[in-house]
């Protein structure tokens, strides 16, 4: 199924936990998900059913309040029902039965006309043979304002207990929008002080904020299902790499360089609620690791009664020692009694011990079996995720897979690592995208110098300088694409800036690779081309055409040549010295292949300069500048201002008598390198490059 994801969460500036808010317009987010995160599952395992209703028939609900008929409650088979002007119309809640639905859109959100709109079902669902707890289940769809959604129970249709809200999604602004995955599915467990009784009732309870009545995104719900829960059913609730069992800690990394992972320390942990209808004795948290290492660590015993959470559950300490490979970490909740669903009181994660690569995401990337892309399609970002180095570390080079659907050529960006104090501790150079780094697979780009980086909390950063289309591929957060913090308000590892705001994205392949355990191959070579034809005035050129066992695409080359010549472009043109010119192509694990090429024919008959003397300055500046030109032969002029793809961003014609200055302006120029190339009528020329901040 196709989820389109319009969303992000907005942070404080002083805090990683804040509410939404959310520019749909900006914020791309897609993909072909073939698993989505807790919450877009319908976790429900619950197959005895007591009572179910998929809206087939309207009559089976009474629905009161809402003011309009058009802003109630509404049941419908028709996308955009109830929805007018707002966010979701021509839309529909993919559910599992499909057809009918319930649904509450405001038509005006701008001019609302009711505080709150009910719905219940008609007939009294019997409850008499049941006792001890059952099991609501139901799937929704929507996004939440100042509104609140109610999940209420009662036994005689007047005195109602809540079960749920939707306090725990983001509240977003009226012009943006946090949207659940479609459908979610949440299962609520009823009490016995209801389930004892012998009606049910269950209502839909939509209720506006009274300082801006009315106000709302709406929600659709289909597939209400109450079920008997099992005699005996642990259910895990969280879990944790560490003693503190938070959210912030159910996904660690993806992958960890192997002599950062044997000098971390784990600790397990987890929280769970006893689903069943009976005591769970002596109830505990087996943890299991199985892969590259085989090793089980128990918690502590305790009971947990019926309807009760169970947060004794901490293991001793545990190494990931036994070196490089996959450890799968399986958290099991057990007791006494024998679980009648399994299922659920498990889960499982695993981890890569690798060469060199720390990976926050999935590693490596098909291992997500989830992709979206993340980004702007309008607007210059800079997405950040957090690492922690566990000892002191060096850093080779920073990967990101970029997305081939969204993404395209000339966009100008750098990947760095800073510090808590937003200082960068390692950088890349600029770089201009090309086809070739648009993969679909993690890239890595090589870090321009090597320094010590000490152990403590770092962010990666891309920063993208210009308004192109360049997409990082993402995944769904491995246990929810938002996660609530244990203060309030939410927490993710990922966040895009823009236009003055934090937003929260989904994981982003943002990777990154130290230097240990690199083996260079002696059998690394560079292949090329070398123009240097018997034709008068000809000028000279080597193209790279290949470089082998090294790993790439992107390396960076350090040419010399005759008379001191040097470049550190890969290709090389308008040579005008014959000789043998001597290129050094080092990869990000700082592996290096060496090859030369002689340069003959009549390359040189006419030199590439003429005499005078060009000058540019401000430089650094913002594409205003100003261009002088001193003992230069007079004549006409042709200047040509080029990115370094060689692609012409400015042509002018100049009139030259002696000397001459000329003011030059380019506008939307990115930042990065450039240059200008004055080329006079008998086809002699001279470069001056300058930078755009």
């Amino acid at each position: 199924m196709k989820k389109t994801y319009l969303a992000g969460l907005l942070l404080a500036a002083s805090s990683a936990f804040a509410q939404v808010g959310v520019q749909p317009d900006l914020i791309r987010m897609d993909g072909e998900f073939a698993q989505a995160s807790q919450r877009a599952a319908k976790v429900s395992a619950y197959d005895d059913t007591v009572w179910f209703n998929s809206f087939d028939t309207a009559a089976d609900w009474t629905m009161t309040g809402g003011g309009l008929v058009t802003e109630g409650w509404q049941i419908s088979n028709t996308a955009g029902t109830n929805t007018g002007t707002w966010y979701f119309q021509n839309t529909r809640i993919s559910s599992t039965t499909g057809g009918n639905y319930a649904v509450i859109v405001p038509s005006d959100p701008n001019a609302p006309t009711f505080n709150q709109a009910t719905m219940v079902n008609s007939t009294a669902i019997d409850i008499s043979s049941f006792s001890g707890q059952l099991v609501l289940s139901y799937e929704k769809y929507g996004a939440r304002f100042v509104d609140t959604l109610r999940i209420e129970v009662s036994n005689d249709n007047m005195t109602w207990l809540q079960l749920d809200d939707n306090s725990d999604f983001p509240i977003n602004s009226t012009a943006s929008s946090y949207i659940l995955p479609n459908p979610t599915s949440d299962d609520l467990f009823i009490p016995s002080s209801i389930v004892n009784g012998d009606s049910l009732y269950v209502r839909f309870n939509w209720d506006a904020n009274s300082v801006q009545p009315g106000i709302g995104y709406g929600f659709f719900i289909d597939d209400v299902l109450i079920a008997d829960v099992a005699e005996n059913d642990l259910q895990i609730d969280q879990t944790a790499f560490f003693q503190d069992v938070r959210l912030l800690y159910s996904w660690y990394f993806g992958a960890m360089p192997e002599r950062q992972a044997a000098a971390d320390t784990l600790s397990f942990s987890a929280t769970y609620i006893n689903r069943g209808k009976n005591d769970a004795p002596n109830s505990h948290l087996e943890l299991v690791v199985s892969g590259q290492d085989s090793e089980t660590l128990l918690s502590a015993m305790s009971n947990t009664p019926v309807g009760q959470l169970g947060d004794t559950a901490r293991t001793a300490d545990y190494v990931m020692d036994q070196g490089k490979g996959t450890y799968t970490f399986t958290w099991n909740i057990l007791s006494d009694s024998v679980d009648n669903i399994p299922d659920n009181s498990t889960r499982s994660v695993d981890l890569d011990v690798t060469n060199n690569v720390y990976s926050m995401a999935p590693y490596p990337l098909s291992a997500a079996n989830a992709f979206g892309k993340g980004g702007t399609a309008t607007s210059e970002y800079v997405l950040t995720q957090d690492y922690y180095f566990m000892t002191t570390d060096t850093i080779n080079g920073i990967g990101i897979a970029f997305d081939s659907d969204w993404s395209r050529p000339g966009a100008s960006f750098q990947l760095s690592l800073v510090d808590a104090n937003d200082v960068a501790v390692a950088e890349t150079d600029y770089y201009t995208s090309t086809q070739e780094m648009i993969l679909d697979s993690v890239i890595y780009f090589p870090t321009v110098a090597q320094s010590e980086i000490a152990p403590g909390s770092y962010s990666v950063r891309f920063e993208l300088f210009s308004n192109d289309s360049l997409f990082p591929v993402s995944c769904v957060d491995p246990v929810s694409p938002i996660e609530p913090a244990p203060t309030g308000g939410f927490f993710s590892r990922t966040t895009l800036s823009f236009g003055g705001s934090n937003y929260i994205e989904d994981m982003v392949y943002i990777t990154v690779k130290n230097n240990d355990n690199v083996v260079c191959d002696a059998t690394a070579a560079v292949s090329g081309t070398v123009e240097d034809q018997d034709t008068p005035g000809y000028l000279g050129a080597i193209s790279i055409d290949d470089v082998t066992k090294m790993e790439g695409p992107i390396f960076t080359y350090s040419w010399s040549g005759p008379d001191g010549f040097s470049s550190t472009d890969r290709d090389l043109t308008n040579l005008t010295k014959q000789g043998v010119y001597t290129v050094v192509v080092t990869d990000v694990n700082r592996c290096t292949s060496t090859q030369d090429f002689t340069v003959g024919g009549n390359v040189g008959v006419n030199d590439i300069n003429f005499e005078g003397d060009v000058k540019l300055f401000p430089n650094p500046n913002n594409g205003n500048f100003q261009l002088s030109l001193e003992g230069v032969e007079a004549g006409a002029y042709t200047m040509t201002v080029k990115n370094v793809l060689g692609q012409s961003m400015l042509v002018k014609n100049i009139s030259i008598a002696s000397s001459h200055t000329e003011n030059v302006e380019v506008s939307n120029l990115s930042k990065g390198i450039y240059f200008v190339e004055v080329e006079n009528n008998a086809g002699n020329k001279t470069v001056v490059s300058f930078i755009v901040e």
